[in-house]
């Protein structure tokens, strides 16, 4: 049935992030950071699978496959907490290495209220770094870390749209040699 294969992939997953933690150890911070992005989705997936077996076994199912599905909904419920625990743990870390401050700063800065991408900024920081795929962001290329302050903000060249195209006032293509107007005519600039 769809709950022992359920229940016996959510246990080896669970066996398998738990030792796959470690491993971590001596790795850059933010690779650390996009792993355990991963593993969050992951088991957001599969706390979601649960629920909606769940769901279905527990109006129609027996008794028994009601007890498993809820043992199995607990179980993956258990294992995405745990999953964005080790998520904030590795923000504080990657955030407290970039900025060259204590991992305990960042915490207190994180129990006080902080969102992490303010954390981020406080500390001078791109907001990116806490955000899946920091590692490969244009503000983190040629560093292992650190704000990049080469970030187009100086205001000069082409503004860019929500699509991140040039926008249409920005687009010259046309030549000097004038227009059409109504006419139809070329009109010659001076």
């Amino acid at each position: 049935m769809n709950t022992i294969r359920l229940s016996v992939l959510v246990l080896s997953v669970a066996v398998l992030f738990g030792l796959a933690v470690p491993a971590f150890a001596a790795e850059d911070p933010l690779v650390i950071a996009d792993s355990v992005f991963d593993k969050v989705d992951e088991a957001m997936g599969r706390a979601e699978r649960a629920r909606d077996v769940y769901d279905r076994v527990k109006n129609v199912g027996k008794p028994a496959e009601v007890r498993k599905a809820e043992e199995d909904l607990k179980n993956a419920e258990d294992n995405l907490r745990n999953a964005n625990g080790k998520l904030d743990y590795a923000r504080e870390k990657a955030i407290a290495e970039a900025a060259g401050v204590s991992p305990e700063k960042v915490r207190q800065m994180r129990a006080s209220g902080m969102g992490w991408g303010n954390i981020a900024k406080d500390l001078g920081l791109h907001p990116s770094i806490v955000s899946k795929g920091a590692k490969k962001s244009k503000h983190m290329k040629g560093k292992k870390s650190g704000y990049d302050d080469e970030d187009d903000s100086s205001g000069k060249g082409k503004s860019k749209g929500k699509s991140g195209k040039p926008d249409k006032s920005d687009k010259s293509g046309k030549s000097d040699k004038g227009s059409k107007g109504k006419s139809g005519k070329m009109d010659k600039k001076s």
